[in-house]
């Protein structure tokens, strides 16, 4: 069994005069986001792929933000969907679809093309976060995995091409009122290796090809708790702040790791939890301050940090390696997604 690196990483800020800079780029007109992590994409030869939430269709827009086709429609047989959970863009712009439903993956051509379609056990289990290396393995978060005989269930599997299951690690205790304790975070690196990360804690596993853990990189702040949530994590509505939560990581072009943090908004002011409110009343506490966002930019390779920033309010959902999407409405009041751009400016 491979020697672990152990890597600890201090909170100094090693370039202070870099920043993080966030851009609007463009918008995408007459289209819902989904709320489901992995709901959209992005190819680098210029096309968005969204899951709309508003009929669950997958659409491809382009760079321009306009809408050029739509990939598959819904349905059991080939090249259909009953409910996507990740969008994934292969290095040859093909299309990976994994249905949490019907539990297959089904590969698209960039025109919209069925190229392949294999069944992946991800029944009962959910996929919540994947991964795609250039040959086409995949790496898949479930919950409510089959159990093993201890009482434990793992939560990331190494699928290959024909949708076996290779290997499945990161093993945590079964506890079906505390699922968030089998969420993950998931990334393949520009040199294979995959990071796992768990989203109530800023440790990350690293595992090589043949899924061995070969290294694990921690951050350590002391504005994130050390351990992970004993009890249902807050969502800062009511009278408890907002949990810590590591809401997603992307490496860059230059190797860069980053990662978007949710933390208690500077603004929060508890409110008191009552037997009865209203909907409305529930709305308007759920969309006072809450939530603030941090952004930070790791060098792994010298085991530094190049920039902290912190943003008032939720920034957007993060895919494709350097983008973020929200909610937003068209020129003329239509459903709409904004997408920004997140670099370093240094």
């Amino acid at each position: 069994m491979p020697s672990i690196r152990e890597t600890v990483i201090a909170s100094e800020i090693s370039c202070p005069s870099c920043s993080v800079v966030v851009d609007t780029v463009v918008t995408l007109e007459n289209v819902e986001l989904s709320p489901r992590p992995g709901a959209i994409a992005w190819d680098p030869a210029g096309v968005f792929y969204v899951v709309d939430r508003s009929d669950g269709l997958l659409k491809a827009f382009g760079a321009d933000g306009r809408f050029v086709r739509q990939i598959g429609r819904q349905g059991g047989g080939p090249g259909e969907y009953e409910m996507i959970r990740n969008v994934m863009v292969g290095p040859d712009g093909s299309i990976h679809v994994l249905d949490g439903v019907l539990g297959r993956h089904t590969v698209f051509s960039r025109e919209g093309n069925v190229v392949k379609t294999t069944r992946v056990p991800m029944t009962p289990a959910i996929a919540m976060s994947a991964a795609l290396w250039p040959d086409g393995h995949l790496a898949v978060n479930t919950t409510g995995s089959p159990v093993r005989a201890t009482g434990a269930v793992p939560t990331v599997h190494l699928i290959d091409t024909d949708g076996n299951v290779v290997r499945s690690v990161d093993v945590v205790p079964l506890d079906q009122r505390a699922q968030w304790r089998q969420w993950r975070h998931l990334w393949v690196r520009r040199d294979g290796t995959l990071l796992v990360a768990r989203p109530y804690s800023l440790t990350i596993e690293v595992y090589d090809r043949d899924f061995s853990k070969i290294a694990s990189i921690s951050r350590r702040v002391e504005w994130f708790p050390s351990q992970e949530p004993q009890s249902r994590p807050s969502d800062g509505v009511f009278d408890e702040p907002f949990t810590p939560l590591l809401n997603g990581l992307w490496e860059d072009a230059g190797g860069l790791l980053w990662l978007q943090v949710m933390v208690p908004s500077r603004l929060w002011t508890p409110r008191r939890r009552e037997a009865r409110l209203h909907e409305r009343t529930c709305a308007e506490l759920a969309e006072r301050p809450r939530i603030d966002v941090i952004i930070e930019v790791l060098d792994l390779e010298r085991r530094r940090v190049l920039a902290h920033s912190r943003f008032d309010g939720p920034l957007g959902a993060p895919f494709g390696g350097g983008f973020l999407a929200n909610p937003g409405e068209g020129k003329g009041g239509e459903p709409a997604i904004l997408i920004s751009r997140i670099t370093l400016k240094r």
